[in-house]
């Protein structure tokens, strides 16, 4: 009976366990007003590979089709892929493509980590591990003498393409300049 009391109170100081739920705190995340604030940056041509209705300033969105990802002296600074391209822009053929991009590439409102389109054998319509952001992207490290790579996401997964918030865009475009500059 003793074994059983110490092995109860062992796992509730564990588990952390404060006997009145009212204890528990919620994480939440703000977001910064400076991040909030809109694009104001060079001029921008993005690539959209698939569909996004969204106008903003200085960012020209230029509808594109897949093959358009192959072309290394590409007029984009970078590209956004919808779902609609998401399971054919996952196939083996594809990911050579995306490990050698020194271009910026983003996954708009995928439910799914955006490495898989990096890796053979990977299919976007089986199973992969769950995105951890709304929006994922990745190019080649332009600081790295080896094939690494830089990425970056933004805002919590499982949000619509027409439901997430302008400050997401806003933040790519000012890590899409920053990148150019490298």
């Amino acid at each position: 009976m003793k074994l059983l009391y110490v092995s109860l109170l062992t796992v509730a100081l564990v588990s952390g366990y404060s006997g009145n739920p009212a204890d528990y705190r919620k994480t939440e995340v703000t977001v910064a007003d400076s991040i909030k604030k809109p694009y104001n940056g060079k001029k921008l041509n993005i690539g959209v590979i698939g569909s996004l209705n969204r106008e903003f300033k200085n960012v020209t969105l230029h509808k594109e089709i897949p093959v358009s990802l192959r072309d290394k002296r590409t007029p984009y600074d970078a590209f956004f892929i919808t779902e609609e391209f998401f399971d054919e822009l996952s196939k083996d053929k594809w990911s050579p493509v995306f490990a050698a991009s020194n271009t910026p590439v983003f996954f708009i409102a995928s439910e799914y980590d955006p490495f898989l389109f990096k890796m053979d054998g990977m299919d976007y319509s089986a199973f992969s591990p769950s995105a951890t952001e709304a929006v994922s992207g990745f190019a080649l490290d332009p600081d790295a003498d080896d094939q690494a790579m830089q990425g970056w996401g933004y805002g919590k997964p499982g949000q619509s393409k027409e439901k997430l918030p302008n400050w997401i865009f806003y933040s790519m475009f000012r890590d899409i300049e920053s990148y150019a500059k490298q």
